[in-house]
């Protein structure tokens, strides 16, 4: 796990890739799941005991920050379809899981 610090430069160059209009569609994609990834070790740090797997917290980040990444979410969606039930709240970033109710065998759905 990288520290706040090192999360925080690395989310910063996942936008910076996200956001330069140069970029393909697929240099824009791996900008935003830099972010999401930033955003899910951010998460996993400050709640680690029974943290929600990366596969299922990308599926929770999407429906919980809908408006987020207009241009490539078709592409995140499909690489990682959204829950029928997402772990995050919406506009969040944070798992908590004191007040999730957690199914290992959770359902995907095509978003």
């Amino acid at each position: 796990m990288n520290n706040q610090n090192e999360l925080e430069k690395i989310k910063q160059d996942g936008w910076n890739k996200y956001n330069n209009s140069n970029n393909s569609l697929e240099e824009r994609y791996e900008g935003a799941m830099i972010i999401i990834t930033c955003h899910f070790e951010r998460s996993v740090n400050a709640s680690p005991e029974n943290h929600i797997p990366f596969k299922d917290y990308v599926s929770s980040w999407l429906s919980a920050n809908q408006v987020l990444f207009p241009d490539v979410r078709a592409k995140l969606c499909k690489e990682y379809p959204l829950l029928d039930h997402p772990l995050l709240e919406y506009g969040t970033s944070y798992y908590n899981n004191k007040n999730s109710k957690i199914n290992p065998k959770s359902k995907h759905h095509a978003g």
